[in-house]
């Protein structure tokens, strides 16, 4: 194994928003710590002598904000109004009207600029001059900021809380001790002002030093100690870069780039400082092949043999550098938790307890734990029976183990499935077991993956959430699929949503449809979900409002909140041919795409939303809405089909870009056709507005037969999968259809009905999904509504061929459906899956019924497949 000491990287200007941690993953201190207080002021002068800088324009002074990183990003924030231009670091922002980057803060619209800062160089003054406009006067402000003067008011500030002063505290001494180990002309000065601020303050956290096993694939690892650090892979030339996946806390890093020097090829990773603390694990073809962390960098350094002159500096800015890291980590624990968290579980600190009439099985899950608590925090854990505990030391139980409190026993007991396992942290132990043999094996394994290899070195925040109850789903090639979390997307409370953007009186939510952003920046990993509420007119076809509504989700789905609602814009009334005019009742049949390039004039990134316009007396259309902001606001652009009422309209679309030829294909069903009852159709185009002549999908001969619902999904074989509801004769059983060329679906074929080696199937609103993750050939999964035979089973169907032959397993969203109270057919109506970019996690939608008031519910489910 090699390491490096320095590197010539050249240094990169990261541009970033200022966001809370939980959302962006980078340190960046709350509102509540920007003050004026924290900036030097300079005299304020006047363009004329006689006069006094005016005592209105205080509130108008800039405000100061610093992002913690690997580098240092100070943000300066100028309020809009007044201010005529302004010059941050040398340079002059002008035409201010054309200016994009804003916060706004207090209430009022403020100009952001930022600069990044490396370590060594983290001490600097920059200077801010702002010219602002009062009576027809112009009035210049002058003002310097630093990163050691904003620490020293968090640190003074009663408002701060003690996580915030450590991390303030450590990057002060990882500077200075940047200063020092990189040469720096002013370094002296440096220490002495900042020792003034933070005294002798060493940190509170030594690294475990121990040597990384033998890494494979990977020719060696180096720590960059530089001004910006990183770390850095060295591959076999022969190896495709791509091959490679890199996680830290259990999450895929994206930053990676290529290059080449001296040593050969390498990917090198530059990571947020709460990263680097913990150790870096890495796959190559998605097999897991070997870690590396700073703690095997501070090991190599620490042996007798490594001869360096500046050892002993290097050690000392490796442990500054180490402090600051798990600081930073601290402190993004607590705004990614959203709670004030006092109190955490170190597991290096813990004991493992083992029941007495553990098995085999089970002892090796133990062994296999400590392994990875060992390899994280540089410790092996003590193991114990729980017949001999010693007496003053916190337990990890591993296992049903008598010692466990009661109440954890109530609260694992309150899950209605046997598979379910629970994880419960206290300060003076964890639990970590399931209902049944098998279950606990699980338990173990999630608490490895998800708690002890984890970028937080084994740190584990106790907040008011510390019990989680999952249960997991076993699939026959071996994977697991893990029930994440579950919450309700939008509920209906007592027919009256007053919550959000619906004031008005609803019963009904349903046609659920999802998906995770993934080209859209900084907002890569939000979920967007559309929906309908209300329903189809039941009596006269009388106007119920059904609409639309947007939800977002920040935190991986765990709650959501309602940010637009499309309206329908082009075509609001309909003219009769005896002059009659009628009102579109309004729009419905959902379904949201991202689209993944560049269409007309519509850049990668935009959100469409197709849906279905209606009058039930005799008009209706399919159309899309476009948004360029994920979704927040919503334009209706082109109408794709018309129709007319009820039983002759366009329905159900279903929108998809497909990569290979560059086209928009918008599927849906059709029933304007006079010869045939329904059919399923697509149209393409180029632009999104100019749409091709209609192509059949499923076209029978039939005339009453009806196939409806189209979900489509493509596959790792490059073929597309498609299901569909099947009606008049086959009682809306779920069919699918495989094709290798996107624009030939053989019409008149209604494809293969969905069915179990043992006979079940389902039917109605079918959706599907297919992800790389778990087998060759990846898992395909398939929802429906309902049991064919009327039972209450409602399982999803796998494949892991393709297609060709198929399981089935239980639904993460279990629902009754005779618990539809309010009769209106739409439970289980309509599922919806998207896949996340970490290709194990799907979020999966469906509408379910609140059982304590009968009101419809749409759910969301994330689970996760193991391997």
């Amino acid at each position: 194994m090699k390491f490096i000491r320095k590197s010539n990287i050249s240094k990169s200007v990261i541009s970033l928003l200022l966001l809370l941690a939980m959302f962006s993953g980078i340190i960046v201190f709350s509102f509540a710590n920007v003050s004026d207080s924290v900036m030097e002021s300079g005299d304020i002068k006047s363009n004329s002598p006689d006069e006094e800088f005016p005592e209105e324009t205080k509130e108008y002074r800039p405000k100061m904000s610093i992002t913690l990183d690997s580098d240092f990003i100070v943000n300066i924030y100028v309020p809009s109004e007044n201010t005529v231009n302004f010059t941050f670091d040398g340079i002059l922002y002008e035409n201010l009207q054309n200016y994009s980057d804003t916060k706004t803060i207090d209430g009022k619209l403020h100009y952001k600029i930022s600069k990044p800062l490396p370590a060594a160089e983290a001490a600097e003054e920059l200077m801010l001059s702002v010219s602002t406009s009062f009576d027809n006067q112009i009035f210049v402000g002058s003002f310097t900021f630093s990163i050691p003067k904003y620490a020293a008011a968090v640190l003074s500030a009663d408002y701060s809380t003690d996580v915030e002063k450590t991390l303030v505290n450590s990057a002060l001494a990882y500077i200075v001790e940047a200063y020092s180990y990189f040469e720096c002309e002013n370094a002296a000065e440096v220490s002495e002002s900042i020792s003034a601020i933070i005294g002798k303050y060493t940190g509170s956290h030594t690294i475990n030093s121990f040597d990384s096993k033998e890494n494979h694939d990977i020719k060696y690892a180096a720590f960059v100690l530089d001004a910006t650090p990183g770390i850095k892979f060295y591959i076999d030339d022969a190896k495709n870069p791509s091959s490679y996946d890199f996680y830290a806390n259990n999450k895929q890093i994206k930053n990676v780039t290529e290059g080449e020097d001296d040593n050969g090829k390498y990917l090198l990773l530059t990571l947020a400082a709460y990263e680097m603390c913990g150790t870096i694990r890495y796959t190559v073809d998605g097999v897991e092949k070997g870690s590396y962390g700073i703690n095997n960098y501070y090991s190599y350094i620490s042996k007798k043999e490594y001869a360096d002159e500046r050892k002993e500096e290097l050690r000392d800015l490796l442990r500054k550098f180490y402090n600051y890291s798990i600081s930073a980590a601290d402190y993004y624990i607590q705004y990614h938790n959203k709670n004030d968290i006092k109190e955490y579980v170190d597991i290096k600190d813990y004991a493992l307890v083992y029941p007495k009439n553990a098995d085999v099985t089970l002892m090796e899950k133990v062994d296999k734990l400590a392994s990875a608590i060992e390899n994280v925090c540089g410790i092996k854990p003590q193991i114990f029976s729980d017949e001999s505990l010693p007496q003053s030391t916190n337990y990890i139980f591993v296992g049903n183990s008598s010692k466990i409190s009661n109440d954890v026993y109530v609260k694992l007991s309150q899950s209605n499935t046997e598979d379910a396992f629970i994880l419960d942290f206290t300060k003076s132990s964890v639990a970590v077991f399931g209902k049944t043999q098998k279950s606990s094996a699980r338990a173990i394994e999630y608490f490895i993956e998800n708690y002890v290899n984890s970028a937080n070195n084994g740190i584990i925040s106790l907040s008011d959430g510390n019990t989680s109850i999952k249960h997991f789903i076993a699939l026959e090639n071996g994977s697991e699929i893990v029930v994440e979390s579950t919450s309700t997307v939008f509920g209906v409370k007592s027919g009256v949503y007053n919550d959000g953007l619906y004031p008005s009186k609803l019963s009904k939510s349903y046609y659920p449809s999802v998906i995770e952003l993934k080209h859209n920046g900084e907002n890569n990993g939000k979920l967007i979900a559309i929906l309908a509420v209300n329903d189809t007119p039941t009596k006269d076809y009388e106007h119920l409002d059904t609409n639309a509504c947007v939800m977002e989700s920040s935190d991986g789905g765990k709650t959501w909140k309602m940010i637009a609602r499309p309206q329908e814009t082009i075509n609001p009334t309909f003219t009769a041919e005896d002059g009659t005019e009628y009102a579109i009742q309004g729009i419905s049949m959902a379904h949201i795409y991202e689209l993944p390039a560049q269409v007309g004039d519509m850049p990668a990134g935009t959100l469409l939303y197709s849906g279905t316009s209606v009058n039930y007396d005799c008009y209706s259309q399919v159309a899309i809405w476009r948004s360029f902001d994920c979704g927040y606001t919503w334009e209706e652009y082109t109408v794709v089909a018309t129709g007319g009422g009820h039983r002759e309209g366009v329905w159900e679309p279903f929108t998809w870009y497909e990569p290979s030829d560059g086209y928009l294909y918008f599927f849906y069903s059709d029933d304007s056709d006079p010869l045939h009852d329904q059919k399923l159709v697509f149209k393409r185009s180029e632009d999104g507005v100019n749409w091709s002549e209609e192509v059949g999908v499923c076209v029978f001969n039939a005339k009453k037969a009806r196939p409806g619902m189209l979900i489509m999904t493509r596959m790792g074989s490059g073929e597309y999968l498609m299901v569909y509801e099947y009606f008049s004769g086959k009682e809306g059983q779920i069919f699918y259809k495989i094709t290798d060329d996107i624009t030939d679906w053989n019409p008149e074929d209604p494809g293969t009905l969905l069915k179990s080696p043992d006979g079940y199937t389902f039917i109605g609103a079918p959706s599907c999904i297919w992800t790389p993750t778990s087998g060759e050939n990846g898992t395909l999964i398939v929802s429906g509504k309902a049991d064919y035979d009327g039972g209450q089973r409602h399982l999803l169907f796998v494949s892991f061929d393709y297609g060709r032959s198929w399981t089935t397993i239980e639904n993460p969203l279990p629902y009754d459906i005779t618990l539809d109270a309010k009769d209106t057919n739409r439970i289980g109506h309509s599922a919806s899956f998207t896949l996340s970019s970490d290709p194990s996690v799907i979020y999966y939608l469906n509408t379910t019924v609140n059982p304590e008031n009968g009101y419809q519910r749409v759910e969301c489910a994330k689970i996760k497949i193991y391997q």
